[in-house]
């Protein structure tokens, strides 16, 4: 056990509910276990048998999690998922995906997270580091203690908003297995009870995911109450995590009952046709102001609409505050297209190139999903490329999206290859393949790529002039069907990179 302080300046971008990062799948109570639903939640028409189904289904498809360590059984609705998964993250995730299926009513999640033999202290200064290189930490205080993989964080930071971004910062590293978010809030003007529930009406009246949803929002004695009816459990968590953003501590969700069957589309569509463009705009800058991702450029943020295709115009310091807009403005009730015209800003106090690729580096180390993969990184002028291989597009989007989160980064180009299914072929015909790809693709003579093949694995050696050639040897060699290919040709022409030197194993 080791306690860490770290003070840093910082303005509030969230992170991914990916991976998260990147993988779009962050962000739920996975540890909460849902008191039996009330008989009217029930749903009806759906057995368990085909939920449960379902949900395994789901899983299957989700590069997210593991889904062959998961059980999954129902009972009246009431789902709960057991096993084991490697990080914090894939419980997470593999909750969200049940939370989706209809008919589920609620998850109950026992999955287990075996993290690894990381130390403590590893884990803990990964936590304040994460936050320090992270785009959005300008300003705030944060103290972490890492006890037996379970994240306690403390300190001070000025907004509600910034307080749930360090605790997903501290909840996509590598080794932590759970997170108790002790974190002050202080603020400077007090809201009245009354302003925070009439945003957080209209806030939740406006997102897309509750479109069709009939969600009651009080607020009363430090206390958000949410009642009405729902079609999803997934849609519940929703509503229960925008009221989070209020900065009330106190959720009770309890009377937001799940019910699909009194879904029809009939509340979306009245809504729809009520909505104007003035509505459309003012509903989109309330939406930014909630997300703690953008928050800090809302001045600089100009939003346009015709007819529901949303134009965002003007600059934003950090290139995860532009992606966090556009899927912010996409996910607004009413909005079917946005042309995103926000200019990312390089300053030259922004950090070095080779400190960017040392953030971008270390940051891609700390996460559970990519870490395992030799990802070498570029930077010039805010520009970063990353070349490599990684297992799945989920893998890759994750990689790109981690990297456009670090302090300096304006544009990444994400240059990683997905090998397919790997379909059994001789050496000799993958060699074969691959020299006469690369005699038809490498005319500089000045390249010289020696390739061998053992047991499907192809080892690439040999000189090119630029990590692009690097990259596109590896890709070649994928394309011609090789097994996880070794990629040990050398550089002659290169900035800086990160990564160690790739290696064949034994």
């Amino acid at each position: 056990m080791r306690l860490l302080r770290h003070t840093a300046r910082f303005q509030i971008i969230l992170s991914l509910t990916l991976t998260a990062y990147a993988a779009g799948e962050q962000g739920a109570n996975a540890n909460s276990q849902s008191a039996a639903p009330a008989s009217s939640e029930i749903a009806e028409g759906v057995s368990d048998r085909e939920i449960s189904l379902a949900v395994e289904n789901e899983l299957l498809s989700s590069d997210a999690v593991s889904s062959h360590k998961i059980d999954v059984t129902s009972n009246e609705g009431i789902v709960t998922l057991s096993g084991k998964v490697d990080s914090l993250l894939a419980q997470q995730a593999a909750d969200r995906i049940a939370q989706r299926v209809k008919g589920v009513i609620s998850v109950v999640n026992r999955i287990v997270i075996i993290a690894g033999d990381r130390k403590d202290a590893e884990i803990a200064e990964d936590v304040l580091q994460a936050w320090s290189a992270d785009s959005a930490t300008e300003s705030g205080e944060l103290r972490v203690e890492v006890v037996n993989g379970t994240g306690k964080l403390a300190g001070k930071v000025d907004s509600p908003v910034e307080r749930i971004l360090a605790e997903q910062i501290a909840e996509g590293v590598r080794g932590i297995v759970a997170v108790e978010n002790n974190i002050e809030v202080v603020e400077t003007d007090e809201r009245a009870n009354e302003e925070i529930q009439s945003d957080l009406q209209r806030l939740i009246d406006s997102d897309a995911i509750l479109s069709d949803s009939d969600v009651q929002v009080a607020v009363e004695d430090e206390q958000v109450l949410l009642t009405g009816k729902v079609p999803t459990s997934f849609a519940k968590t929703r509503a229960t995590e925008l009221a989070q953003r209020s900065g009330v501590q106190n959720i009770d969700a309890r009377g937001l009952l799940v019910d699909y069957e009194r879904y029809d589309g009939t509340r979306r569509r009245r809504r729809l046709e009520e909505l104007t463009d003035e509505q459309l705009v003012e509903a989109v800058r309330l939406a930014l102001r909630y997300d703690p991702r953008v928050l800090s450029y809302l001045d600089t943020i100009e939003v346009e609409s015709d007819g529901g295709s949303i134009t965002l115009s003007g600059a934003v310091g950090r290139l995860r505050a532009k992606q966090a807009a556009e899927e912010t403005a996409r996910g607004t009730l009413g909005v079917w297209r946005v042309r995103n015209n926000l200019k990312v800003r390089w300053s030259e106090s922004d950090p070095p190139a080779h400190e960017i690729v040392d953030f971008v580096q270390a940051a891609l180390l700390r996460d559970p999903y990519v870490s395992r993969h030799e990802i070498r990184v570029h930077c010039r002028n805010g520009h970063v490329s990353l070349y490599g291989l990684v297992d799945s597009d989920f893998e890759k989007k994750t990689a790109g999206w981690i990297a456009g989160g670090q302090k300096g980064v304006v544009h990444v180009n994400n240059y990683l290859s997905v090998p397919e299914d790997w379909v059994p072929r001789s050496d000799a015909e993958i060699k074969a393949d691959i020299d006469e790809k690369l005699a038809r693709t490498f005319f500089d003579r000045s390249n010289e790529v020696d390739v061998t093949v053992e047991d499907g694995v192809a080892i690439l050696r040999g000189e090119v002039d630029t990590w692009r050639q690097w990259q596109w040897a590896m890709e070649l060699a994928v394309e011609a069907g090789a097994r996880r290919p070794h990629n040990l040709i050398k550089v002659r022409y290169h900035p800086r990179h990160g990564g160690s030197r790739i290696y064949v194993p034994e």
